[in-house]
């Protein structure tokens, strides 16, 4: 079966587009990076493995180190922390265990400094976040008041000794107002939370970039983009058609309504106008695509409109008017097959139990589903290997919901599906608070997983 799905726009805008046309090319040089990695009593730290992602090396006994990295790979130079050290943490972030590599200089001294421990820490709770993604205040208050709020609750049932966050993902959708205040939300954690280095909107470096728009401006723009010639896709109406909401055109989603994208991908919350020091009547955002800043796209803007009416409405935004474009947007579609007549719930085929499917492909909708049954796939068929029954998670937790729904004779209209609540059992007593039904789902997932667990022996 098919379904169509649309590629992010990657309008990859030259902004230095006064001449010819942009290519990142990486510059092939070296950079010496040397320092010195020591204790808050100043005594160095034998042994600690420093690296830049790509090259790797120790200190010596004097806590010395030295490698010589390619800044067209490498970014960052970062510390592997002992079990017998730990970073600076202030505020529930850890600083001081990496630091960014300056291309402009040919030697980067980075020094850094860890805590003693009083002995060494071998076991400890690892929390995965995925990204946040908060746009705005208010969806910066919604993950403090549930996100910030499950961690703590799942803080005070854990006994390791200490407990670490990884976020993986976006972090505040590189609205970069925002950033403080997502500081703030997780200062008072009892854990440390650790970001992926470099993601675009926690690089401490990084500038965002928002185009401001007026409301004549917005006006104007909106006209030319719901009556701009969209390409033609065989056996498809492009005026009125059906995808993934998820991945839905920025033209499609304005014939919706004159504001509909103003409260979409182009909402103006936390954003001022530079020109008038008032919040703009719309914004567009674009992330940057190449380190050296000269490659943007734009935030939620996919697109199927025809590549010459791309580059006439997209330049009646603010500052695009002499941006060349160096990819246009495109529609492609998304294959997957009919699950409920192929799949077990385990991900094998059920005329080939030996044979294991994963990700999109199955009909499981999203990056962190996808993950999952990758996960799911991948035990099973080592559990098939060596003769073991493989494993369905109860219908309660989210995984198992979806392994169900994918592997369901009876769903004769079979399309994708993300997680949400809809597809777990209900609830025997619900909530009327939404926040608080959200929690009572989630405490009974875990609490099943958990008896789940126990009478497997796992």
């Amino acid at each position: 079966m098919k379904s169509i799905r649309f590629l992010s726009l990657l309008l990859l805008l030259n902004l230095f587009a006064a001449g010819g046309y942009a290519v990142d090319q990486p510059v092939k040089k070296e950079i010496v990076v040397s320092g010195v990695v020591t204790d808050t009593q100043k005594q160095p730290v034998a042994g600690v493995v420093v690296t830049d992602g790509v090259n790797f090396t120790q200190t010596d006994d004097k806590g010395r180190y030295q490698l010589v990295s390619d800044p067209a790979q490498s970014k960052f130079v970062y510390l592997s922390v002992p079990a017998d050290y730990k970073t600076n943490v202030e505020n529930a972030l850890p600083v001081g265990y990496y630091a960014r590599i300056d291309a402009k200089k040919k030697k980067n001294r980075c020094d850094f400094s860890l805590v003693k421990r009083e002995q060494p820490v071998q076991d400890f709770t690892f929390i995965a976040i995925s990204d946040p993604q908060a746009r705005n205040e208010e969806q910066l208050d919604r993950f403090a008041s549930e996100t910030v709020v499950d961690l703590k609750e799942t803080l005070k049932q854990l006994s390791s000794q200490e407990v670490y966050g990884m976020v993986l993902g976006d972090i505040v959708w590189d609205v970069m107002p925002l950033y403080d205040s997502y500081k703030k939300v997780i200062s008072d954690l009892d854990l440390t939370m650790y970001h992926v280095i470099g993601n675009h909107d926690f690089d401490q470096q990084y500038t965002a970039l928002s185009l401001a728009m007026n409301k004549e401006e917005y006006d104007n723009f909106y006209e030319a983009l719901v009556s701009a010639e969209r390409a033609p896709v065989h056996d498809f109406d492009v005026m009125n058609p059906k995808v993934y909401e998820g991945c839905m055109p920025i033209e499609v989603m304005a014939q919706r309504g004159h504001d509909t994208i103003r409260f979409g991908p182009m909402k103006p919350v936390g954003l001022k106008d530079p020109r008038t020091g008032h919040r703009p009547w719309a914004v567009v955002q674009l992330r940057k695509e190449n380190s050296a800043g000269i490659m943007y796209n734009l935030v939620g803007f996919q697109t199927n409109l025809k590549f010459p009416e791309q580059k006439r409405v997209f330049s009646m935004i603010p500052g695009l008017e002499n941006a060349e474009f160096v990819r246009y947007g495109v529609m492609h579609r998304n294959t997957y097959i009919n699950s409920p007549r192929i799949l077990n719930s385990d991900y094998s085929v059920r005329e080939n139990k030996n044979l294991f499917f994963a990700g999109q492909i199955t009909g499981v909708e999203g990056y962190m589903e996808s993950a999952s049954s990758g996960l799911m796939a991948g035990i099973n068929a080592a559990m098939r290997y060596i003769g073991e029954q493989t494993v369905t998670l109860p219908e309660y937790t989210m995984i198992g919901s979806l392994s169900r729904y994918i592997s369901d004779e009876t769903v004769s209209k079979f399309q994708p599906m993300g997680a949400n609540l809809g597809v777990l059992p209900e609830l025997e007593q619900r909530p009327r608070d939404k926040k608080e039904r959200a929690k009572a789902y989630s405490d009974r997932s875990f609490a099943k997983l958990t008896e789940f667990i126990n009478s497997r022996g796992l």
